[in-house]
Parts: structure tokens; C-alpha cells; sequence
């Protein structure tokens, strides 16, 4: 049985399925009538504040996400590269493959693109993915990747002249792409993210006939700019898209960059807004003038806004107020991730359990449920669990589905299930699976 009427944390769900009898005693407990007058809560939060200050010193150092990192000795840039690799929550645990998302200037950019795609992928708004951060850490390491331009098409001063963005890209296609793909399980679909003179390697590499990305995300890009033989290269973003109609690419620059003496910038982005509309290429190429946005700072929206480019909120997350009232819910989930599938080259896996749980598996099992349907709800985990065999969260919604429709003993089957891979994964709640299975089989005893 699943809580009625308001989210709650993994742990608490597991309280709730351990005190189904005692449930709405707990929480409405905090409803009780009560005064406290102001003198007496002073003195309480007074308390609780010098409390924290003489806990502080006892913190534990700890972090919000771990990278693993590499350094190559690399034989196409002839000199060390850094690279910082982060893996999704639960991989270790997962047999799901993907998407990989590479950041240039990783040094600054690779946490924000970490914690965006968190966010975004938890509310399924695009897949989780493996974020590959990729060090310059100074102006020397940037430039030599740049593209080499030139500010009109007759001036004879080349930009970055002594860039190589070709270069960087065969470090990325022989080297570290390869390395990736050996070790780690990754889907076939990969983004690029650089931010002014790293995303040279990103305008060449979509410019390639046969490109080695599929998402480009340009910050601070500067498309008034011309290529060393002479071409535009906001004309030649709009060539690339009437071809290449299966990459999408992500330009953006700050609007405080397009004031003051910088109008041909201005009139480069406006005039490129204008012809991706002309063309047709808005789904293929997105063009934002961040309101507000200063030179770097504009990268943190930048990174959310392309992701949402590559990955549009109406294309990728499923409408689940309207499937889970159908008469066949796994049916239409079913056909929705084939054709997603299909669109995107890859296997994209629905979400267990996000920030809102109206927008996950588990939440729609737990809606089918409230609502009686218990079959729906055990067919819709069991399609889920296909694709994601070892996850907990699954096991736990599907023995507690099978026990409200009175399956006690496929329920105790699949709670031992989730108890062994509790164990197999170290799993912090542990005990909670444990104690369930425990009442699951008392009850089955009588």
C-alpha cells in the first residue's frame, strides 16, 4: 500500500509500507491545534543555532558527486590531457548504457553540466548520463584548441591562428572516445559543450561530413566571425542543418555581450535567429540571446537551455497524467519509448522515482494502485524491471503492489529478491527491506 496524498523520501515510503496500520496516525499527528507564543520559541531556535555551532567542528568532509579522473599521454596533442569522468547514481549497480556528454573548459563547467543534467534527468526531462570534463586550465591550453578566424572576410589578420581544434577532435575520436567505450557503458549518442574559444572543435566537428557528435552546445559562441577561407560562420551553421537534419546544435551568447560597441555581434545573432526560422531549422539549430546574461556567468542557463534544445520537455518526458488513466497503461509506455528510441539512436529507460513522483514509474504504480487498479500497476513495474533488473526501488513498489491485491506469495518472491540485492549492493536501507520481507512472510503464516 503507498502513502496517500503527499510525496515523500525513499525512506519514509519504506515506514509507511512497514506501519501500514499506524500511517495516518503519524502523519497527522503534525496537524494537532497548538499555540506557542513567541517566547517560547525564541529561546529554541537561540538553542538549536549555538547547538550547530559546536557541532560544526565534528562535520565530515564529503562531496556531492564522485569523479574519477585520468590523465592521457596523448600521441595526437603531444602533451598531457586531464580528463574528469563522472558516473550516474547506481551505475555500479545498473546494466543500462549512456549518453555521454563531453565539457570543454570542464575546469568550470563540468559541475554545472553535472548538477543540470541531475536535475533535468530526475525530473525526466532527458537521460541520465556519463559527464566527461575534459581540463584547460589556462588561456595557453584554450587557444590551441580554438578555431582559427578572421573578423571579415578580406582581413588578412587570422584569430587563433596557431589553433587546432582537428587535432583535439582526433584526440577525442582515437583516443579518449575509444577509452570510454571500453570501460564504461556508454549509449550512442554523444554531446559536446564548449564556451568561447573552446567551441572551436564544436563548430568543426559539425561543419565534418561525418560528425562524431549528435548534440553541440556553443557558449558564447561568436558566429560573426569568418572561417579562414572566407565563409560566414552563422551561414555556414544554417549549410550544416539544411543537411545534417539529425544533430541538434545550441548557440548562445549573453545579452551584455551585444551592447555597446559590439553590434555586429548583436546583428550576426539576430540575423541567424531570423534565418533558422527562415529555413525551417529551429528543431535542428537553437539560437539565444541569454537577457542579462554577462560573457561566462551566462553558461550556467546556457547548459539547462541546451540541454532542453537536445532533449525538448514535450519529446522526451511522457505525458504520465494521461497514460496512467488509459485503459492500458504499459501499452502506452511501451510505444512511447519505441518511438523514442527510434528518434534518438539509443535505449532511454523510463525513471524510477524523481523530485516529483506524479513523473516516474513509481509514481504511477503508486496512482494505479490508490486507485484500485493493482494489475495495471504490477504489469506496468514488471515491463520497467525488463530494462532495469537490479534496481530496488522497482522490487520494493512491486511486492508492495502484488500485496495489496493479495499476492502474498509473489509478493515474499519478490521482496526476497529486493532483500538479496539490497545485500549484493550495500544498500543503506537494508534493514528496512529486511523488516518488510519479515512482516510479509508473518502475515503469510497467519
Amino acid at each position: 500500500m503507498f502513502f496517500r496524498g503527499c510525496d515523500v523520501t525513499l525512506n519514509a515510503s519504506l515506514t509507511i509500507l512497514l506501519k501500514k496500520k499506524t500511517t495516518y496516525m503519524i502523519f497527522h499527528k503534525t496537524h494537532t491545534r497548538a499555540v506557542w507564543s513567541l517566547s517560547l520559541i525564541l529561546p529554541l531556535l537561540t538553542s538549536l543555532m549555538l547547538i550547530g555551532k559546536l557541532q560544526a567542528a565534528e562535520l565530515n568532509e564529503g562531496s556531492l558527486f564522485a569523479i574519477k579522473t585520468k590523465v592521457f599521454d596523448s600521441l595526437k596533442l603531444k602533451r598531457e590531457q586531464e580528463v574528469s569522468i563522472y558516473l550516474p547514481d547506481g551505475y555500479q549497480h545498473s546494466v543500462k548504457k549512456y549518453p555521454v556528454i563531453y565539457v570543454l573548459d570542464g575546469t568550470f563547467l563540468l559541475s554545472t553540466a553535472i548538477n543540470t543534467m541531475q536535475m533535468r534527468a530526475k525530473r525526466d526531462l532527458m537521460p541520465e548520463s556519463i559527464v566527461v570534463g575534459l581540463t584547460t586550465n589556462n588561456n595557453t591550453t584554450r587557444f590551441s584548441i580554438a578555431m582559427p578566424t578572421k573578423r571579415a572576410n578580406d582581413n588578412k589578420r587570422v584569430i587563433f591562428e596557431n589553433g587546432s581544434p582537428e587535432s583535439f577532435l582526433a584526440f577525442m575520436s582515437e583516443e579518449l572516445m575509444p577509452f570510454m567505450r571500453q570501460n564504461y557503458r556508454t549509449a550512442t549518442h554523444n554531446t559536446l559543450i564548449g564556451m568561447s574559444p573552446t567551441v572551436g572543435p564544436l563548430l568543426v566537428d559539425y561543419f565534418n561530413e561525418q560528425p562524431l557528435f549528435e548534440g553541440y552546445i556553443a557558449l558564447a559562441a561568436d558566429p560573426d566571425k569568418f572561417t579562414v577561407n572566407g565563409e560566414l560562420i552563422s551561414d555556414k551553421i544554417v549549410k550544416t542543418a539544411e543537411k545534417n537534419k539529425t544533430s541538434k546544435f545550441y548557440i548562445s551568447r549573453g545579452g551584455l555581450d551585444l551592447m555597446g560597441r559590439n553590434e555586429g555581434l548583436k546583428n550576426a545573432f539576430l540575423k541567424l535567429q531570423k534565418d533558422t526560422q527562415h529555413h525551417g531549422i529551429e528543431k535542428n539549430v537553437m539560437v539565444d540571446i541569454i537577457d542579462g546574461g554577462e560573457h561566462y556567468s551566462s553558461g550556467l542557463e546556457g547548459i539547462n537551455n541546451g540541454f532542453k534544445h537536445i532533449y525538448p520537455d514535450s519529446v522526451w518526458r511522457p505525458d504520465y497524467l494521461t497514460i496512467r488513466e488509459q485503459d492500458n497503461p504499459v501499452e502506452a509506455f511501451k510505444l512511447f519509448y519505441q518511438q523514442l528510441n527510434k528518434n534518438y539512436g539509443f535505449t532511454a529507460y523510463p525513471v524510477v522515482d524523481g523530485y516529483w513522483m506524479g513523473f516516474s514509474m513509481a509514481g504511477t504504480a503508486r496512482y494505479l494502485t490508490r486507485n484500485k487498479k493493482y494489475q495495471q500497476a504490477i504489469d506496468l513495474i514488471n515491463w520497467a524491471l525488463i530494462e532495469q533488473p537490479n534496481n530496488i526501488t522497482l522490487h520494493l513498489y512491486l511486492a508492495s503492489s502484488l500485496e495489496d491485491n493479495n499476492q502474498l506469495k509473489q509478493a515474499i518472491t519478490v521482496a526476497t529478491k529486493m532483500v538479496k540485492l539490497a545485500k549484493q549492493q550495500n544498500h543503506r536501507s537494508q534493514k528496512y527491506y529486511e523488516d518488510y520481507l519479515a512482516r510479509l512472510v508473518k502475515a503469510e503464516n497467519g
